[in-house]
């Protein structure tokens, strides 16, 4: 019985350890500031991506700004259980091509790196990201070029190359992954693809769909307590 109890209390433990309050998270002063930098930084990524690629046709466009929890605050044997709370925002184009999936990835891979400062381009196979995806190009922004993502967040570029209209769902979660490893998403902003319409701005005039997204990870805190109610703990997921 002893044992039991044991189990038992520990479970309650960590049942009922406190969890972060995503809504006072993201209604706080610094998070709002800081979302809407990542907003204005992704609006101005967005332009100059279609200046650098005139050669592809706007198919469809998608946006997901979430802020996510994981773990708790519960106390167990004088530690705790690891707590954080993490946003970003998520800016996906799909665009209409006619090209191979290796001359338009190259293309574009040459364009911004040589204006827009990304670089460490890598593929990344099929089924190898969580949840399984369509194989996929990955960037992060190197610099110098500008205009600089704002600091203290973490910014990263996913290229989808899409052969057929029933890759295209697959596609679109793959370049809006949510934080899968989250317990608890809070989403501030949900533009969904309107899939049918890039399908027919495509696929119907035999072209191929090319996604791109960029994302932007603005905000991070390991702990359960909103900023400004105390010092926040900043900077980038590891």
């Amino acid at each position: 019985m002893l044992a039991f109890g044991g189990i038992w209390w520990l479970g309650q433990a960590v049942r009922t350890s406190a969890a972060p309050d995503l809504a006072a998270f993201a209604g706080s002063s610094v998070v709002r500031a800081d979302d809407r930098a990542a907003a204005g930084w992704l609006a101005q990524e967005a332009s100059r991506l279609g200046n650098r690629a005139k050669w592809l046709a706007v198919a469809g466009h998608a946006q997901v700004d979430e802020c996510a929890g994981a773990g708790g605050g519960g106390r167990l044997f004088g530690g705790g259980i690891g707590a954080s709370v993490s946003c970003e925002r998520t800016d996906t184009w799909f665009f209409a091509t006619a090209s191979s999936a290796s001359a338009d990835v190259s293309r574009l891979e040459r364009a911004l790196a040589k204006v827009d400062g990304w670089g460490r381009f890598a593929a990344v196979p099929s089924g190898s990201a969580s949840p399984p995806v369509l194989p996929m190009t990955t960037a992060a922004w190197v610099g110098p070029a500008g205009p600089a993502p704002p600091q203290g967040g973490k910014v990263a570029l996913n290229v989808i190359w899409v052969a057929a209209k029933r890759e295209l769902a697959a596609a679109a979660m793959g370049a809006a992954q949510s934080q899968i490893s989250a317990d608890r998403v809070s989403y501030l902003l949900v533009t969904r693809p309107n899939l049918a319409e890039v399908a027919r701005r495509s696929f119907t005039a035999h072209l191929h769909v090319l996604v791109v997204s960029i994302e932007d990870s603005y905000f991070f805190s390991s702990s359960v307590t909103p900023p400004g109610s105390m010092t926040r703990s900043t900077g980038t997921a590891p």
